[in-house]
């Protein structure tokens, strides 16, 4: 809903726009009042009015949207700002500075070549705002390095420009809830992806090469929207028979539903009116990028649901990998994505938490053997044991993408050579190299 608006300061208009700011301020004797909320057009229902009898009603969750489901886990709605002075008369420059603290706050970073340094985000050089500059690169690789820059830089103006005032639906888009974060797509057809999946782990990475603040942008507001939308923060009913002990994931012999992945927002399955559809596997999981979110900007809630997260992971991966208790063992035949997706968030969660839960870095290892098993078993299609069939048959070229992502994400974090084998295979695969042999 767009509202037009004006602000009256004693008598006279000072400003007006299409539609509501985000914020609101009143003065009288020795006090001026000012409140904000985050993105006030985005993710959840807000409501800002005040009143002529000088009271400011804030509407956390006004009455006319729908119903709010609250469960357990750690679900955030609202980000708010008040802020009060000893002054009688109304300052709009400072009303938007105050709102900007909350919807687009000052951010201190440091050179790129620290972040490089630093190894949080993996085997990366470092390069400059305009990603032209190469010389951090190996000189063998120089070439192909500035080759692919000049592609991200061709593809970057389509991402950002579509997630803020692009074509079509996307004008709509700029002041809707449940896809802020999301991405927008022209063909086949029209419609919106949750782009957190992959555009945020990589954002994070670029960002921290080129120090290009469009890039922490994107990174962060796809960040948010996955911690704080998409992902199920509650047990909405435990289900899937096996039994682990001391797995906190699973009561009873069920498992549960906290840390899910919702997916699909052209079906609604990630708003909080349909919280109980989507998937319940590891096929549209995600949550990596998180652990970057959290180690960037110290906010501790992307840890926490980080968390949450992984404690899908714990129960999802029982279900379908250990036969021992209960699940169905799938290594063989479950989708690769269902792999690299794992191996992600494992790895991710070891690195932003290893050093205080001592089971993360076996369920890593428990996601990765079973890729290794999966790479190096001789089927029928696959006589060298090699390849990477899904559960069809098929072989597709960007879930094997996907998965050596995730195989070099392991591999930076352990420092492992040996995953160097399992890489090349899978390179080579892509690139046709050893294409005979299917």
């Amino acid at each position: 809903t767009f509202i037009d608006y004006t602000l009256d300061d004693n008598g006279g208009t000072t400003t007006s726009s299409a539609h509501a700011p985000g914020w609101m301020q009143m003065a009288g004797t020795n006090l001026r009042a000012t409140v904000a909320l985050q993105e006030f057009w985005q993710l959840y229902p807000k409501e800002l009015r005040a009143q002529q009898d000088g009271l400011m009603r804030v509407g956390i969750w006004p009455a006319s949207a729908p119903k709010l489901q609250v469960f357990a886990g750690a679900m955030k709605t609202h980000t708010l700002m008040y802020g009060f002075s000893s002054l009688s008369s109304l300052n709009t420059t400072v009303a938007e500075v105050q709102a900007n603290l909350v919807s687009d706050p000052p951010r201190g970073y440091c050179d790129s070549r620290h972040y490089a340094a630093s190894g949080v985000f993996g085997n990366i050089a470092s390069t400059n705002t305009l990603l032209n500059d190469t010389s951090a690169f190996r000189p063998a690789s120089q070439t192909f390095a500035l080759n692919y820059m000049t592609e991200v830089l061709d593809h970057r103006g389509d991402i950002l420009f579509d997630r803020t005032d692009g074509n079509g639906s996307a004008v709509g888009h700029a002041f809707g809830m449940w896809n802020f974060g999301d991405s927008k797509i022209d063909a086949p057809t029209e419609s919106w992806e949750n782009g957190a999946w992959g555009a945020s782990h990589a954002a994070f990475q670029w960002f921290a090469m080129s120090g290009n603040t469009e890039f922490l942008y994107l990174a962060e507001t796809t960040a948010r929207h996955f911690r704080d939308v998409v992902v199920q923060h509650s047990d909405i009913g435990t289900r899937f028979d096996y039994t682990e002990s001391g797995n906190p994931a699973v009561s009873g012999g069920k498992a549960s539903q906290l840390g899910k992945t919702r997916y699909t927002p052209n079906n609604k399955q990630h708003d909080m009116g349909n919280y109980h559809d989507g998937e319940n596997h590891l096929d549209v999981f995600s949550g990596a990028a998180l652990a970057y979110h959290w180690l960037l900007t110290g906010d501790a809630l992307s840890l926490q649901v980080l968390g949450e997260c992984y404690t899908y992971l714990r129960a999802t991966w029982k279900r379908f990998f250990d036969a021992g208790n209960g699940g169905t063992d799938s290594t063989m035949t479950c989708p690769t994505t269902w792999l690299s997706n794992a191996l992600l968030v494992a790895v991710a969660y070891e690195m932003a938490n290893g050093l205080v839960d001592s089971s993360a870095a076996g369920m890593t290892d428990y996601v990765f053997n079973a890729i290794s098993t999966r790479q190096t078993t001789v089927t029928t299609r696959d006589p060298n044991g090699v390849g990477f069939a899904d559960n069809s048959g098929n072989f597709k070229a960007w879930e094997i993408g996907h998965l050596m992502e995730a195989l070099e994400y392991f591999r930076w974090l352990r420092t492992s050579t040996g995953v160097d084998v399992m890489i090349e295979a899978g390179m080579n695969w892509l690139l046709g190299t050893n294409a005979d042999v299917y």
